[in-house]
């Protein structure tokens, strides 16, 4: 007993480091605009990255701001519109992360912590996974490291709905040992577990799910005893097994109800619209112009719809591992093992299957088209190019397992083994990095928000900010948003996922009249003074991009009491 718990502290104090020091590097590879300028710079641009900080923040006000004038679901923009929380994800499943920064930094500094964090523990997460089924550590930290910071989430960076994975690992976990010996325990803990992943992200979520019904499926197929075995569980617990399961899918439904009400007013996603979405070969080779291998694979992007969502490509060091992997398991038959071999061949089989269901052809052949029409909630996942996230997952976990495997049966020298290990590591790790993020300054959009807050202070009750054709409109709406939000003012203004009906185009800006007009489409009450918020004429007229001089706004004042008096 006494060896057995020296031979484990040792490979801890050998282990652990390792994973560290992988984690470390990806943090820096992903982050080191944000780290270099002493997170002076926010990755990666002002409308999205914003966005994601404002639903943060909302909930963070909703907790510690009793006089906050937001409710869960109707953050005050798009006023008077309810549940317009409903229009992108909630990121509720992570919140408490960014609430725990937030307690003891302003929101910019928080929300940057909160990216980091999310990152590490889904590389902290996946390294779990690792270690539990005994992988050498560097080859284990690389595949955690391709998880939490591999190109795919990195030319994603901007879309940090996609950010906190570290759920899924854990939901893995338990299902990897439920399948083999099922207990009600594990099934409540991957339910709850799984709720908490569609809580953290609904694209990371529902993917999850849907993953999990082909590993069960794929599971059963293969291996008949655990068909035996889960057939005959479910027998004899099946009334707890229903009442546990209806009782998820009633607090799915009541969690998620607005965004069923959303649904039913703005209606799915149309075929055609997700048809533009859908994984082509090229997208599996497709890079970010700030990849290094951009001068080798950008044009393989070209003419694809939307080609930043079709950036899905994670290196010749692990596509070179996955060849290997697939044609030892599947070509050669090589066994690895009872255990191992089982979790090989289902891991790489749910990648496969995902793959191909997903998978595009000319002229607009997909078998993704049946998953729409019959898959519950297929039809509101618009971009499922993002279908990596789980696919990835799937593929990390069979070709990292299978490759451990390889060595440690090809290669009888520990040190041998453990060098080709760190070879591999090294090398896909270094095609990881991109030379160019996205960022902007802070300081200035901070202090256009801080005009528009002061402006909106002054006896507001209602704002509303007009934008020139010149300006960027989700970066004025999003200021605008932010500008209430701090002075606790309801704007009209907003940017998200969809936009209510009847409401003019987001992208084009509002005069006075145009925003009467829509708060009377829209029953808003009619008391108190609505303020169209403006640029200053010589602010608009500057052309010097100094910082010290931000441009300065000005409020038209509309009393709602005078209007109605009028004849």
């Amino acid at each position: 007993m006494k060896d057995q718990i020296n031979r484990n502290w040792g490979r801890s104090a050998i282990s652990i480091p390792v994973y560290v020091l992988a984690c470390l590097a990806g943090i820096w590879i992903m982050f080191y605009p944000t780290l270099s300028s002493h997170f002076a710079l926010m990755q990666t641009d002002p409308g999205d990255t914003r966005l994601n900080q404002y639903f943060l923040e909302h909930s963070f006000q909703l907790l510690t701001n009793p006089a906050y004038i937001g409710q869960l679901w109707s953050p005050s923009f798009f006023y008077p519109y309810p549940e317009v929380l409903a229009f992108s994800d909630n990121l509720f499943g992570s919140a408490p992360v960014y609430w725990f920064f937030r307690s003891i930094l302003p929101s910019d500094l928080a929300y940057q912590w909160w990216t980091i964090a999310v990152l590490t523990l889904n590389f902290v997460a996946f390294s779990m996974l690792m270690r539990r089924f005994s992988v050498n550590p560097f080859l284990g930290s690389l595949a955690s490291f391709l998880f939490a910071f591999g190109l795919p989430r990195a030319m994603q960076l901007g879309h940090q709905q996609l950010l906190p994975q570290f759920f899924t690992p854990l939901v893995f976990w338990l299902l990897w040992d439920f399948i083999k010996q099922p207990t009600i325990k594990r099934f409540v803990a991957i339910l709850l577990l799984t709720y908490l992943q569609v809580l953290a992200g609904i694209y990371l979520g529902w993917f999850l799910v849907f993953s999990i019904l082909i590993f069960v499926g794929i599971s059963c197929w293969i291996r008949p005893d655990i068909r035996r075995t889960l057939i005959r569980y479910v027998r004899e617990n099946i009334k707890p097994l229903v009442a546990i399961s209806l009782g998820w899918l009633a607090l799915l439904v009541i969690t998620f109800w607005p965004y069923i009400r959303a649904k039913s007013v703005l209606g799915g996603r149309s075929y055609r619209e997700i048809d533009s979405m859908l994984p082509r070969l090229q997208s599996w080779f497709s890079v970010d112009h700030g990849s290094v291998y951009a001068p080798l694979l950008s044009w393989i992007s070209k003419g694809l719809p939307a080609a930043n969502e079709h950036r899905l490509f994670m290196g010749f060091v692990i596509l070179a591992m996955s060849v290997l992997a697939i044609w030892a398991i599947f070509r050669q038959k090589i066994d690895l093992g009872e255990d191992r071999n089982f979790l090989v061949r289902v891991s790489l089989l749910v990648f496969i299957v995902i793959f191909v269901l997903s998978f595009r052809i000319p002229p607009g052949i997909s078998l993704w088209r049946f998953v729409y029409h019959l898959v519950p909630g297929a039809s509101v996942i618009r971009a499922v190019t993002r279908i990596w996230t789980i696919a990835d997952f799937y593929l990390l976990i069979g070709v990292t397992v299978c490759i451990d495997s390889l060595l440690k049966m090809k290669v009888r020298q520990p040190l041998l083994r453990s060098s080709i290990a760190l070879v591999l590591c090294v090398a896909s790790m270094g095609e990881q990095r991109l030379v160019n993020y996205y960022q902007y300054e802070k300081a200035s959009i901070d202090r256009e928000v801080v005009q528009m807050q002061q402006v909106m202070e002054k006896d507001c009750d209602v704002a509303y900010v007009t934008f020139t054709p010149e300006q960027p409109f989700f970066v004025v709406q999003l200021s605008a948003m932010w500008a209430g939000l701090r002075s606790n003012t309801p704007v009209v203004n907003g940017y998200s996922g969809n936009h209510p009906p009847d409401y003019l185009d987001p992208t084009k800006s509002m005069d006075a009249q145009g925003v009467l007009d829509w708060l009377e489409v829209s029953d808003a009450p009619k008391s108190g003074n609505l303020c169209v918020v403006s640029q200053e004429p010589s602010a608009a007229q500057e052309t010097s991009s100094e910082p010290a001089n931000p441009p300065s706004y000005r409020a038209e004042s509309i009393d709602f009491n005078a209007i109605d008096s009028t004849p």
